[in-house]
């Protein structure tokens, strides 16, 4: 499902495009971390931000978003390494109290080790008086830890991550009668590039379960839908109708909004880690950014102008079409 949610959080006004995978890849100019923990708390049971914050989904008809709407949480690498901690905020923590209060027998266990408890004190202590505190599931949980070398499978990373990942979503869907979003920042940390593209295609498979919302400064983790792709310039989305709007108003040849939108993709999914870098541009030659279509390096220097970035530009004019060659070198000489 494809969603533009129109954000008003007082003076601040932004655009978040969601699909059921969502990515937003993260530059120096942006502070990703208050946009994402205002949504986060907008999205809990008892929203502080309900009567502060208004969103409006303007691609389904300017439907009004509450905060009954979803249910959103947050995770991050590093969160992820914390779970295994089993502390007072772990999501593991409660998915096994939940899963231990629910379960048929454990009262009976529960009330089996406090009369042993109790019986083995009075056997061992006499002359003192001494008094024990009955066993409970948090004086249990306390006594738990993960401890994946126990496991015969394997025993990397990115299978810590999967399996901690499938039991926070286990017990959130069972929690919670609201869709999940899941706001994952910065899944890469630790994993390998070639774990990062596996993590990505797990992350996909979740979404059919869960919105998956990417917070990253890897491209491995870029959507490869446009209509779930974000970037951010000094707080302000790029990837708009306008922009596309204008985009194709600009064009110096009569390409199609969906090949535009289709060059636009490529070039995020592809280049967009050199865009604040003053990435050189070429069409013939080794350079940060290689192009040889002349709709690519059309799109290319409207998206940095756009944002303001800087870039270098070396490019044989016999290789591209003469009206885009005029428009990006007017451009390039106008910096």
């Amino acid at each position: 499902m494809q969603m533009k949610w129109q954000i008003d959080q007082g003076k601040r006004k932004y655009q978040l495009n969601f699909a059921s995978y969502s990515s937003l890849f993260v530059n120096h100019t942006m502070r990703e971390d208050k946009l994402i923990q205002s949504l986060v708390e907008f999205f809990q049971p008892r929203s502080k931000m309900k009567n502060s914050m208004t969103i409006t989904d303007i691609a389904n008809d300017f439907d009004a978003i509450n905060h009954h709407s979803f249910t959103a949480f947050e995770l991050s690498g590093e969160l992820l390494n914390e779970e295994m901690k089993l502390g007072a905020k772990s999501l593991l923590k409660a998915k096994l109290k939940h899963d231990f209060l629910n379960h048929i027998e454990t009262d009976g266990y529960i009330l089996t080790i406090n009369t042993l408890a109790h019986d083995l004190l009075d056997s061992v202590v006499e002359q003192l008086p001494v008094k024990m505190k009955d066993m409970t599931i948090d004086t249990l949980l306390k006594l738990f830890e993960i401890d994946f070398d126990l496991m015969d499978e394997e025993n990397d990373i990115l299978s810590r991550n999967k399996m901690i990942i499938d039991f926070i979503i286990s017990y959130l869907s069972s929690k919670y009668n609201h869709a999940l979003i899941l706001f994952f920042s910065f899944p890469e940390l630790y994993l390998s590039p070639k774990e990062q593209i596996l993590m990505k295609e797990y992350l996909v498979e979740l979404s059919e379960k869960a919105h998956i919302f990417v917070i990253t400064n890897s491209k491995n983790f870029v959507t490869n839908d446009i209509v779930g792709n974000n970037y951010f310039s000094y707080d302000e989305q790029l990837l708009t109708d306008d922009f596309f709007d204008d985009l194709e108003w600009e064009s110096p040849l009569p390409y199609t909004k969906t090949e535009l939108i289709q060059s636009t993709q490529n070039i995020i999914k592809s280049h967009v880690d050199a865009f604040e870098l003053k990435p050189s541009i070429s069409n013939y030659k080794q350079a940060d950014i290689i192009s040889f279509n002349s709709i690519d390096l059309y799109v290319l220097v409207f998206i940095l102008n756009k944002l303001g970035f800087d870039y270098e530009l070396d490019v044989d004019h016999d290789l591209i079409k003469k009206p885009v060659l005029k428009y990006i070198m007017d451009v390039y000489e106008n910096i």
